[in-house]
């Protein structure tokens, strides 16, 4: 008996609806499982109820609610979720918090406009593909 291999699960935080909606497309054509969230706080009661967890985060830092940073840090104490691979994708290029970003666990910082490509590759990779 042979059982499809379910797809990756990838959560998406993202305020911008334009940006969130592309994103999901481009990642279910890509073959991966999409769930959304806008802001923060959303995400966050979001994984905390999702079983399974996502394999993989893409989360904006200028959120409303609670912001990317404080989110990925708030994931990163938990047991459930510290493993959980991250991709910062966002507008913030200053140095300081592209370094604040990989402090806090981040495997990948990608800034806005970016590159589908290579956010692909990026998702292919974080995942260890």
């Amino acid at each position: 008996m042979t059982g499809k291999i379910p797809a990756p699960k990838v959560c998406v935080i993202e305020d911008d609806a334009a940006l969130r909606s592309m994103l999901e497309a481009t990642l279910t054509r890509g073959g991966y499982e999409v769930s959304l969230a806008k802001h923060g706080l959303d995400a966050l009661m979001q994984i905390d109820r999702a079983q399974p967890k996502p394999h993989l985060l893409i989360v904006d830092i200028m959120l409303p609610e609670i912001d990317g940073l404080t989110l990925v840090r708030a994931l990163k104490k938990k047991p459930e979720t510290k493993n959980i691979p991250v991709i910062f994708l966002t507008a913030k290029t200053d140095a300081k918090t592209i370094a604040e970003g990989i402090s806090v666990g981040a495997k990948f910082y990608l800034t806005k406009p970016f590159a589908v490509d290579d956010l692909l590759t990026k998702v292919r990779r974080a995942l260890g593909g």
